[in-house]
């Protein structure tokens, strides 16, 4: 009977633990993402600075931190 109570005190706790666990991210991604990101932002604010000026390189910005964004979720 105490066996029997005691291992569901052990099973909650343990589904406890899991609940609260933090989810594990993929930093390698994350880490590549960002890099890439770097990479293609040199030229795009470039072109889009000569194009269109500052609205052109205010949109940019806004659409590569849009994609870094969703992909961390």
């Amino acid at each position: 009977m105490i066996d029997a109570f005691v291992e569901r005190i052990e099973r909650r706790i343990d589904e406890r633990a899991r609940e609260r666990a933090p989810v594990k991210r993929e930093r390698d991604k994350e880490f590549v993402l960002a890099i890439i990101t770097l990479g293609i932002a040199i030229p795009l604010l470039g072109i889009t600075g000569g194009i269109a000026g500052l609205p052109g390189v205010i949109a940019v910005c806004v659409a590569l931190v849009l994609i870094n964004v969703v992909f961390r979720r």
